[in-house]
């Protein structure tokens, strides 16, 4: 566990820890949330002139403490998994002062404790809560939390549900709205303009396949961001207390005690496929632990029964897609978006290709049967299937395939606690006789890894020219599949020998670069893995996330860092000789290593 962050918001006076010393400046965050010239962006008020319904003292308190969670959770960053320290550094520990409009009610134990455990199971972290009286918000003049909430004339809402405006969410939304001829409010998360405008256009689709006018669902987005674009943590697994705070709110204005989640059972249940993924990095964003939990402290902070509940806790994401072409309406799948670095989103490649959510989006399309209009290929700005892969991303990739390939072997429920005793914390969380739990659990992650195995032996059949060649990269999906030599034995050189012709080379054993006889050594320092991953894929533009994660393991790692290495390894590269290759920063946002001379 990391040294304690005190996070003191909106004006809250520091803690006086046991002895009485004083925090460190260091290890305080000051946060403050609302309109213009706050940390956090979070407009609040009621939902509508014509409804007449403001949001109550604790209603507000709710938002507005899920927002301080959220920015804590993005201003901290995590220590560096591969650190030998076990993963301590990894683990962080909040403790966060609040100004409440009802500090009494928050204070309560009961109340207190249900949150800090709810969090901490959520982010596998530590939160602490002390809770300080909010002087009364001055009146507001036009009402601003999420947007208008009007129902039309003779209607009222029947359900609240997430909307991301990803693969899952369009299947909950079109089932509860189209095939379930339920009149719902779609409550969406956004911090950029490009999200919302993506969400409303997806919104707007659906609710144009709702014939009758009294049933169509309502968009409720919800915009939450910090100022300045100064996140340094990229996981955001507080992202989901903030969907259900903003829900939970929703639903209690219009009238109704429970909320749902739409998200696939494999993806909420989450077994770690990689024994290097380390707290948070494990997604527990709707595990059935904590929707349970979310139940809970939602019916303190409501006074009365309140759920939450995820619509398709027992399908794959495979059978998803197959839903929606059912119902006619696969042709929509191609206008969301699963992936989980939406902060490099692009209007033509939406979908990194990279990431675990993305990999699994496309495999559960082959499995499923779906046509390259549904999910297209062009989406993902890196082949799913023949993309080279590098660091974190590789070793999620093999992993990914091996417990696929593993699970789909299993013979009884015993085969998935052996594997994956983490699932014991779902069969606690989930509704009837853990016995019958238990037994779900093993057949949806069964069906899952099948419809994996499925989709690669597809993969391989429509590839089967390129296997054949072997025309593809080893460090890819299907180089792990197939397999493949990466190089032939004879030509690789001895550690320490120069390579053959003017290659320039990063020597992995002496952390140095060579060519033509002339050596640079870097060391085992940032300059060195940059160049690594830049001759690994020479000529090519490689951006700043796929930088991020070879050098830093972060996709969100801050432009100027990025700069500031490349600046240095130019800066060695000159100084010892090596002058026939540049590192070429000149395309916004990208970096690649060529040969002035050669291209000239």
């Amino acid at each position: 566990m990391s040294d304690p962050t005190y996070v003191l918001c909106d004006g809250a006076p520091p803690p006086r820890p046991a002895g009485g010393r004083r925090v460190p400046d260091a290890a305080v965050l000051r946060l403050t949330a609302g309109d213009a010239g706050a940390d956090v962006n979070l407009r609040l008020g009621a939902f509508s002139d014509r409804q007449d319904t403001a949001l109550s003292p604790r209603h507000e308190d709710l938002l507005r403490l899920a927002a301080f969670v959220f920015a804590a959770d993005q201003r901290v960053p995590r220590g560096v998994p591969s650190a030998r320290d076990y993963g301590d550094s990894w683990r962080r520990d909040f403790r966060l002062s609040v100004p409440v409009a009802e500090p009494d009610f928050w204070n309560q134990a009961a109340v207190r404790g249900r949150l800090a455990s709810t969090l901490d199971f959520l982010t596998d972290e530590r939160w602490d809560f002390r809770f300080t009286p909010r002087p009364p918000a001055p009146p507001r003049g036009r009402p601003r939390l999420t947007d208008y909430v009007v129902p039309e004339a003779g209607s009222e809402f029947e359900g609240v549900m997430l909307f991301s405006g990803g693969l899952d969410s369009l299947c909950g939304a079109v089932e509860e709205a189209v095939a379930g001829r339920r009149r719902v409010a779609l409550v969406g998360h956004h911090s950029a303009n490009t999200v919302l405008a993506r969400q409303r256009a997806l919104f707007e689709a659906v609710r144009s396949r709702v014939r009758d006018p009294g049933r169509r669902p309502q968009f409720v987005p919800l915009r939450l961001n910090l100022s300045g674009n100064r996140a340094r943590e990229s996981t955001q697994r507080s992202r989901s207390f903030v969907f259900a705070a903003a829900a939970a709110v929703v639903a209690r204005q219009v009238g109704l005690g429970r909320v749902l989640f739409a998200e696939n059972g494999v993806t909420s249940l989450n077994l770690p496929v990689c024994l290097q993924v380390l707290g948070g990095r494990a997604s527990r964003t709707t595990h059935p632990k904590v929707l349970a939990d979310y139940g809970a402290l939602l019916s303190l902070v409501f006074g009365a029964e309140f759920a939450v509940e995820n619509r398709f806790q027992w399908e794959t994401k495979a059978e998803m897609f197959a839903r929606l072409q059912a119902g006619g309406h696969a042709d929509l799948a191609a206008q969301t978006c699963s992936c989980v670095r939406v902060r490099e989103y692009r209007l033509a490649h939406p979908h990194c290709g990279t990431c675990s959510q993305c990999v699994d989006r496309r495999l559960s399309a082959l499995a499923a049967g779906l046509d390259a209009a549904t999910d297209p290929a062009g989406g993902y700005e890196s082949d799913v299937v023949t993309g080279a892969r590098s660091g974190t991303d590789l070793t999620m990739l093999d992993r990914y395939v091996g417990a696929a390939r593993e699970a789909a072997r299993w013979s009884t429920p015993v085969d998935l606690v052996a594997r994956y005793p983490e699932a014991l914390a779902a069969v606690r969380a989930l509704p009837g006789p853990p016995a019958d739990a238990y037994r779900r659990v093993y057949e949806l992650v069964t069906r899952h890894a099948r419809g994996v195995v499925t989709a690669l032996d597809r993969v391989t059949r429509e590839r089967s020219a390129r296997v054949s060649r072997q025309d593809y990269p080893a460090d890819s999906l299907l180089g792990i599949v197939v397999g493949r030599r990466r190089e032939a034995p004879a030509a690789r050189p001895a550690p320490g020998a120069s390579p053959a012709g003017d290659e320039l080379v990063a020597d992995p054993v002496r952390f140095e670069a060579r060519a033509a006889g002339v050596v640079c050594v870097l060391g085992n320092t940032r300059a060195f893995h940059l160049l690594a991953a830049l001759v690994a894929r020479p000529g090519e533009y490689l951006t700043r996330a796929q930088l991020g994660v070879a050098v830093w393991d972060d996709a969100d790692t801050p432009p100027n860092t990025i700069q500031r290495t490349a600046s240095n390894l130019r800066r060695l590269l000159e100084k010892s000789g090596l002058t026939d290759w540049a590192v070429d920063g000149s395309s916004r946002g990208h970096y690649r290593l060529h040969r002035p001379a050669v291209a000239a």
